[in-house]
């Protein structure tokens, strides 16, 4: 998932692929987080989907909007951790063993389903 704000500041592009949709109907939830928007606030969002990551971000040059180079993950904030599985920031509350349980639960299912 790619999310980034035009440079009006106004919209935010909520840019999907095959991969993320995927995400989501097993269950996973994709959020937009705060700390990577740097305090900035919108009114419009526009989500679309594509083919890849690279795909989309084409989208966003044509469009006359900047692309960072390289995009970084926000650090855990306080009283949260990363899932060593996702990559996500997690409550720590919400961590074992250092996954959160959404992973968790892919996992059981996974080796659930080699059982079968």
């Amino acid at each position: 998932m790619i999310f980034a704000l035009a440079k009006d500041n106004v919209t935010l592009f909520l840019m999907l692929t095959e991969k993320d949709v995927q995400n989501i109907r097993g269950g996973r939830t994709v959020f937009v987080d705060g700390r990577q928007l740097g305090k900035a606030t919108f009114g419009r969002v526009v989500v679309s989907l594509h083919k890849t990551d690279k795909a989309a971000l084409d989208i966003i040059r044509r469009s006359g909007n900047p692309v960072p180079e390289e995009f970084q993950a926000p650090e855990p904030g306080p009283n949260e951790g990363r899932c060593t599985a996702c990559n996500g920031c997690i409550p720590e509350p919400l961590l074992f063993e250092g996954k959160c349980t959404q992973c968790w639960a892919e996992e059981a299912k996974r080796l659930r389903v080699q059982r079968n």
